[in-house]
């Protein structure tokens, strides 16, 4: 009963963690039939067991654009906008995330009150040069999609605390590599909505676009 109990609480645990770092493992598909894009809750474990509910705000940041502006949470403030988690030498997911961030763009191209942000888990290679080329690729247009660098200690901490993109960690536990293919949507007061997005999905893609719409017309009806 001992090691069935150990067995039990060991899997309790690396669930919680999981939870916690990957945040709720829902698509975009889920929220298709509301008429409003409901607010992501975001599920912290408790000391006591268990967890809790929480609507999670995202937290202040300061890095610096592929146009070496700085940019901050502040910055974002009072915009809808989308987050995602690359390295410009990436061969795996992140060509195809980037790609349909740029789909999304192009559906809000020049549109003041939509914003992306794009956070470098390789900092140490994506210099601002190598950001602007990368920008470049995808037909970023600046000032409205920002590809961020900065200290990697500082990045790593916004992605997994703030955003929870998953990562793998080192046998110390601290931080290793960050890597998420999911894409966050954040409103004007900074909460999450919808879902976290299969960014490598065409139907996930276009239904970031829809609930981008949605929240558009949600603000405008409340001015």
């Amino acid at each position: 009963m001992l090691i069935l109990a150990t067995i039990l609480f060991g899997a309790g645990i690396t669930y919680m963690v999981l939870y916690y770092t990957m945040g709720p493992q829902t698509t975009g598909s889920a929220v298709e039939a509301g008429s409003r894009v409901p607010i992501l809750p975001i599920k912290i474990p408790n000391p006591n067991g268990g967890a809790d509910s929480v609507i999670k705000t995202v937290g202040n940041f300061s890095f610096v654009s592929q146009t070496g502006a700085t940019i901050t949470r502040d910055s974002l403030k009072g915009k809808i906008w989308v987050a995602d988690v690359f390295f410009s030498t990436c061969t795996g997911i992140c060509p195809k995330l980037s790609s349909g961030m740029e789909k999304i763009q192009e559906a809000f191209r020049g549109d003041p009150e939509v914003k992306f942000v794009s956070f470098t888990v390789d900092p140490e290679y994506d210099s601002i040069p190598v950001l602007r080329s990368y920008a470049d690729q995808y037909n970023a247009t600046d000032h409205q999609w920002y590809f961020l660098t900065g200290n990697k200690t500082d990045l790593y901490r916004v992605e997994t605390e703030e955003f929870f993109f998953s990562h793998t960690e080192a046998d110390d536990r601290t931080v290793k590599f960050v890597h998420d293919g999911k894409l966050r949507l954040v409103d004007k007061e900074g909460r999450f909505r919808g879902a976290f997005y299969d960014g490598l999905e065409a139907t996930e893609i276009d239904s970031v676009i829809a609930h981008i719409k949605l929240l558009k017309r949600e603000y405008a009806e409340n001015q």
